[in-house]
């Protein structure tokens, strides 16, 4: 129970210039938190970020990373999963 600050990354790769925006979410117990990138000439790899400052958490939240892809067709990409470019972590403050 407490605060929480959280922080992630996630690289996508497979993405086209149909890709018009994307979206990561970090989606706790009581609120989701969410940051929207708009795309206008996407690389085929991109990185998104989020940082939650004071996350309210209470014993038995839990807390997870959702990505959204809009534009392309069936909205489908991979991740790349190199811990140096894919990665999830939080602390109590």
């Amino acid at each position: 129970t407490g605060h929480y600050n959280f922080h992630a990354a996630v690289a996508l790769s497979g993405v086209t210039t149909a890709c018009t925006a994307a979206r990561i979410s970090l989606i706790t117990s009581n609120r989701t938190y969410s940051k929207a990138f708009g795309v206008s000439s996407p690389p085929a790899g991109m990185e998104l970020n989020i940082a939650v400052l004071g996350a309210d958490m209470d014993a038995g939240d839990t807390a997870f990373i959702q990505i959204q892809v809009d534009g392309m067709a069936g909205d489908t990409v991979d991740t790349n999963g190199n811990p140096s470019y894919c990665w999830f972590s939080g602390h109590q403050i």
